[in-house]
């Protein structure tokens, strides 16, 4: 079992259920210990960076390809997502985050920035 801060007022918390081996992620309220979001599943094992405003960025690998996701730092809820194909925009991995911007590591820069 692992935790980690989410945010201002929630915990990611993960691990595998003691009975069933099954892994579970979630962002938990850490005052009362209710579940307030499930992880998406393609960010099982994913990093993620608070922004120290109100996104959580976090990046992994999915089954099918490089993910990234920025979700509300308050309710956990997806804001947007990356891989879109209809955009024709890849998922970068996210390196760090501060307010309103990521850092993605580049093919001939040492760091990218995108807007979020």
């Amino acid at each position: 079992m692992g935790a980690a801060p989410a945010g201002p007022s929630l915990v990611r918390v993960y691990g595998k259920e003691y009975d069933s081996g099954d892994a579970y992620d979630r962002f938990v309220d850490p005052a009362s210990g209710r579940t307030v979001q499930t992880v998406p599943a393609d960010l099982t094992d994913s990093n993620c960076d608070y922004d120290d405003r109100s996104t959580l960025v976090c990046s992994g690998t999915g089954p099918q390809s490089q993910v990234a996701y920025g979700l509300d730092a308050s309710t956990g809820k997806v804001l947007w997502q990356l891989p879109d194909q209809q955009a024709d925009r890849i998922a970068p991995t996210v390196t760090a985050a501060w307010p309103g911007r990521f850092q993605s590591p580049g093919d001939h820069v040492s760091a990218q920035v995108a807007t979020v």
